[in-house]
């Protein structure tokens, strides 16, 4: 075990993986010292989706063309090295919550009270807010064929019938997308007003894009050549505006809603009906209390409040009520404002993979080049492995 030493590359003689060399973990003045490491048996590669490539390909391993450009000389000709980088790219929307809903919001933003007992609850018991990660409900879906018709009328149809037929169709057991439920404003509270939340989470469970890595220089510090390749594909617009609408009727259905924080939605035209519309009134009025003298006074347009939905109605199989909203009708125009917030704000779930792909060295139907064989083995290379989340050619869930 080395601390504080960062991996510059494998050591390969005459094909054959002997050694790995090492430079201190932050960069010193002047040439870095490097340290030798002989290896009896083998060497494991393991240094993460986004570094494992990195350092095969200082290491010579790779495409040669792209190699010889930065400085690198070409020991194994391997181009799909640092290629098929995939991830879960997701978008984040974000509502307005009623007051008694359970919340994280109060702890996160500081609350000296809250805190105390959120902590004294964990300390003694080990359990409370602190016991989760505050993720309190997963969905995976498919769309309909209803649904796939409407996407062929979308500003960017690719995915139905390309996407869905050439993966999906025939695979039930593989969800287009999954959305998530977290109790709470995921991020910082100094951009939120005062109230509770609950965020939306979405992303595209096998996604077409694919991105990649490269280094830029022989020097282990420098940054590399990094696409992550969101959206690369289009593909992948239809199914990442379908989970925001599917999310966003499952928000509207729970029990906390209490309207949209504005500002974490697509900016649809000021009549549209699915137009993202702020607190409702008898919720701002809670909040507020008596002694609130600016409550409810709007200036123009800025905000405009959630209506009421239809009043629930009793049966007689239970006697759980529950306010009822109609689905929302987007128009062609709404989807497209839609397609341009998801374009604005796919960010990274940290699940990715595929930069060492096992698959033949001349490809497959799921990658262009591949890495590794079926055991680890880079393809070219004796006695040494890859063994990350890089290996993965696909997605796995």
């Amino acid at each position: 075990m080395q601390c504080n030493t960062k991996v510059d590359k494998v050591i390969i003689e005459n094909g054959v993986a002997t050694g790995v060399a090492t430079v201190p973990t932050k960069p010193l003045a002047g040439d870095p010292p490097r340290r030798i490491f002989k290896a009896r048996k083998l060497i494991i590669v393991s240094c993460g989706t986004l570094s494992s490539p990195l350092v095969l390909q200082r290491s010579g391993v790779g495409d040669p063309e792209k190699l010889r450009k930065v400085g690198v000389k070409p020991i194994i000709d391997l181009p799909g090295v640092g290629l098929n980088f995939q991830d879960h790219y997701l978008t984040f929307s974000t509502y307005r919550a009623k007051p008694e809903t359970e919340s994280f919001d109060d702890f996160a933003r500081g609350d000296k009270e809250v805190q105390k007992k959120v902590f004294d609850e964990w300390n003694l018991k080990g359990t409370g807010p602190l016991a989760t990660n505050g993720i309190e409900a997963g969905v995976k879906a498919r769309p309909t064929d209803e649904e796939l018709e409407e996407m062929k009328t979308w500003p960017t149809p690719d995915f139905s019938p390309s996407g869905w037929e050439n993966y999906f169709k025939n695979k039930p057991d593989k969800p287009v997308m999954h959305y998530s439920v977290i109790a709470g404003w995921f991020g910082d509270h100094l951009d939120m007003p005062a109230g509770k939340f609950f965020t939306m989470f979405h992303f595209l469970e096998y996604p077409f894009s694919r991105g990649f890595t490269h280094i830029t220089s022989p020097d282990p510090y420098e940054a590399p050549d990094f696409d992550a390749g969101f959206m690369m594909d289009k593909r992948d617009m239809a199914p990442m505006v379908w989970s925001y609408i599917q999310s966003r009727e499952t928000a509207r259905r729970m029990d906390a809603y209490a309207g949209e924080v504005t500002a974490m939605h697509p900016q649809f035209a000021y009549d549209s009906p699915a137009r993202a519309l702020d607190m409702d009134l008898e919720t701002r009025n809670k909040y507020a209390g008596p002694d609130h003298l600016t409550a409810n006074i709007q200036h123009g347009s800025w905000t405009a409040p959630l209506e009421a939905g239809k009043g629930a109605q009793p049966n007689w199989v239970t006697s759980n009520k529950a306010t009822q909203r109609e689905p929302l009708k987007y128009t062609k125009e709404d989807i497209a404002h839609v397609e341009k917030w998801v374009q604005r704000h796919c960010e990274t779930t940290w699940h990715s993979l595929g930069t060492c792909s096992m698959a033949p060295k001349e490809g497959n139907s799921i990658v262009k080049h591949g890495v590794l064989d079926e055991r680890l083995n880079v393809h070219g290379v004796k006695n040494l492995k890859v063994s990350d989340l890089s290996i993965c050619p696909g997605k796995l869930f």
